[in-house]
């Protein structure tokens, strides 16, 4: 299952905010409980899926915040990290993807 998160920085040349990031952990983490009375139609619309598979165990998660900016402080770095820990502890069923504007650049060079 894939979850994305993209975020629109005009200036390209900054970063996600720490505070952005974490809610939007948060909100996975939401996901993850089967809260789905937090999220929006376009989610609850997705609530059988989305609850099979949770409860599929060869579901694999992979969570990608996509974003036009180039940095990524360490801040949040640390709080993805802390995020996968608590997440995998049984096993690894969730990876975290940062694509930035330069390797979404290079992603279209290469094709």
């Amino acid at each position: 299952m894939y979850i994305v998160q993209s975020k629109w920085i005009h200036e390209g040349n900054s970063e996600p905010s720490n505070g952005d990031v974490k809610k939007f952990l948060t909100g996975v983490n939401i996901l993850f409980n089967l809260r789905f009375d937090t999220f929006n139609e376009k989610i609850n619309s997705m609530k059988d899926k989305i609850t099979a598979a949770m409860f599929d165990a060869q579901t694999k998660f992979e969570i990608i915040l996509v974003y036009t900016g180039i940095n990524f402080s360490d801040h949040s770095k640390r709080d993805i990290e802390d995020f996968l820990a608590e997440v995998n502890d049984a096993g690894e069923v969730c990876t975290v993807t940062i694509l930035n504007q330069t390797k979404l650049h290079e992603s279209l060079r290469i094709g």
